[in-house]
């Protein structure tokens, strides 16, 4: 009996030696001879301060080192813990365990060089800007009601800045735009009373409260205005009876003339407050005075009675009543290009009783419009007062 108890502490103690623990359905010698005969195998897993016991000495002579050892391993062990390891003082060379995940960081700041913002403290609603290698910093104050934190170039911190538009630089604005303002379109004149607005690009269609205007690609002619086509289309067309053209005399002259473009229509009013001397008022067209004599003819009436005529005249005389009084007549014509032009005139001014003049008059040409109208006096050193207005007005086309 003793001699198995005997055994039985020589295969624990060489089962210590061992470099893992033996299950028990293995064989014992089989797990023994996968170590060596000495307990340094334990030194680099365990931390211990293990003395070797060679393969050459005896248990009996051992009995001391195998007692410290296992103090040692008692003593240095590391026990399964939830919350601490109370024996560890000093744990360094922190890097190798990577980044910390779920520890709580204990220092009072992290540094730049890792990432940190240098400070223990950030002041409250300032804007936080970097700083190199040092600490983060703010940018200076908070600024005002409106204002926005704007660059100020290169290498500079931003600042808090009053928001203005760049009045010199070129804006491509592709989104809706509100103008509520009415004074942006009605009152913004500058000192000379010309529009603010040099150029105003906008594409083919605008809307003005509501109404969608498409605009046409080019500029109209001379004297011709937008129209719309009631379907918001707009196009360049002459009104009816727009004025062609007109000239007041501002000094005395036996001639008054008005050249204007074409028109199928014209309405001619003359106005004079009268002549230097008794004068006949005559009527001619473009460069035609002459004529060789053969260019005009007319029918006048005076008080709705024959008053005079002429055939194949230098001008149409519509009013052969010689007067220095002021005269005003109204004529309309039609004006067509491979007709002759014939012409109705009436007098404006005068008693109604005691000068009323009208008549019927005629260009004899067949190949060209009116575009010049001249009235003169016929009489030789009689001028029109200064004053005398010539207007010329004309339908659409």
């Amino acid at each position: 009996m003793k001699k198995l108890f005997l055994l039985f502490i020589i295969l624990f103690a060489l089962t210590v030696n061992a470099t893992e623990i033996i299950p028990l359905h293995e064989s014992i010698w089989g797990k023994i001879k996968r170590c060596t005969w000495h307990v340094s195998c334990y030194r680099t897993s365990f931390g211990a301060t293990i003395t070797t016991i060679a393969s050459t000495d005896k248990i009996k002579d051992s009995r001391a080192t195998i007692n410290t050892n296992f103090t040692n391993l008692n003593t240095d062990k590391i026990e399964i813990s939830t919350t601490t390891l109370p024996l560890i003082t000093t744990l360094s060379n922190l890097v190798t365990t990577g980044v910390l995940s779920s520890s709580t960081f204990r220092g009072s700041i992290i540094e730049t060089s890792y990432g940190g913002t240098g400070s223990s403290t950030l002041s409250a609603n300032r804007v936080l800007i970097g700083n190199g290698t040092g600490g983060v910093i703010t940018v200076a104050g908070f600024g005002t009601a409106g204002q926005g934190l704007l660059s100020n170039g290169a290498a500079t911190a931003p600042t808090w800045q009053a928001i203005t538009a760049d009045q010199t630089a070129t804006y491509s604005w592709t989104g809706t735009h509100n103008f509520n303002k009415k004074a942006l379109f009605n009152s913004t004149l500058n000192a000379t009373g010309t529009s603010m607005f040099t150029n105003l690009n906008a594409s083919s269609t605008v809307v003005f409260n509501g109404v969608s205007l498409s605009f046409p690609s080019t500029g109209g002619a001379s004297s011709t205005v937008l129209k719309t086509n009631a379907s918001g289309t707009l196009i360049w067309d002459s009104p009816d009876w727009s004025q062609l053209g007109e000239q007041v005399l501002s000094l005395p002259n036996a001639t008054s003339t008005v050249t204007f473009a074409a028109r199928k229509d014209i309405r001619i009013i003359f106005d004079s407050p009268g002549a230097s001397g008794n004068a006949v008022t005559v009527l001619t067209f473009n460069a035609d005075y002459a004529g060789g004599g053969t260019s005009y003819s007319h029918q006048s009436f005076k008080n709705y009675v024959s008053s005079g005529s002429g055939a194949n005249t230098t001008g149409i005389e519509i009013m052969n009543h010689a007067t220095s009084s002021p005269v005003n007549f109204e004529i309309t014509m039609r004006n067509s290009t491979s007709t002759r032009k014939r012409l109705n005139f009436t007098k404006t001014s005068g008693a109604v009783n005691t000068d009323v003049f009208s008549g019927t008059g005629m260009w004899n040409n067949t190949t060209d419009q009116v575009t010049t109208v001249n009235i003169f006096t016929q009489s030789v050193g009689i001028t029109w007062n200064a004053g005398t207005r010539l207007t010329v007005y004309g339908s659409k086309d």
